[in-house]
């Protein structure tokens, strides 16, 4: 005979929340190099929150050491071959060059030690990107995600500098150096009308060509 009382819930409770038996471990990190930007974007949201300030500007050495032992630990605890960072920000090209050449070594050194291919892509404006950057992301493999919100007029409405200027040519010259090393981005944009989608890949068409 069943208890209503002590039965009943347990039994709704163990229907209404199935619950899995194996969660598999995960193999994808967004690491937050730079907490600032070089760029005043009208949509973003990050920086309305006045407690980002009090955030390091960019990820601190321990912080970045703490993570590189704690992700090798993970991928030996659950033998991952395969694992995916995207280096995002704020705009995350403003961690110094030396330092982020100093961050792929040492991630070159966990692959040694484990066998696991760490993939590593970055999202950024470009505008910061000149020869030495463009040198730096293809000597390590690291993909690039371009934020480009479509031609100028669309673009320098919304993407604008801590002046109100727009950012469109600034964005198109990091792309050129990228493209001088053979590196074709990716890209990222805020939709706001479809017509503008539209005119955003026949801009991006014309300019690959």
């Amino acid at each position: 005979m069943v208890n209503v009382e002590t039965e009943a819930p347990n039994i709704r409770a163990k229907d209404a929340i199935p619950v899995a038996e194996e969660v598999p471990p995960f193999a994808f990190v967004l690491v937050k190099l730079a907490s600032r930007c070089n760029i005043n974007c009208t949509y973003c949201y990050w920086f309305r929150d006045a407690e980002v300030y009090n955030k390091p500007a960019v990820l601190t050495i321990e912080a970045e050491d703490a993570f590189c032992q704690r992700l090798e630990q993970h991928i030996e605890e659950f033998e991952l071959d395969q694992f995916v960072l995207i280096f995002h920000g704020g705009e995350p090209l403003l961690f110094p060059k030396h330092r982020f050449v100093e961050l792929q070594e040492k991630l070159l050194d966990i692959e040694d030690r484990t066998g696991c291919e760490i993939s590593r892509g970055v999202c950024t404006n470009a505008i910061l990107i000149d020869r030495e950057w463009a040198d730096i992301l293809k000597s390590y493999n690291v993909t690039v995600s371009v934020s480009l919100d479509g031609p100028p007029d669309i673009h320098d409405k919304y993407r604008v500098d801590f002046k109100g200027r727009g950012t469109h040519a600034d964005t198109l010259r990091g792309i050129a150096f990228l493209r001088a090393e053979g590196i074709e981005p990716g890209r990222s944009r805020f939709v706001t009308r479809t017509p503008t989608l539209n005119r955003f890949y026949r801009m991006w068409s014309k300019s690959s060509a």
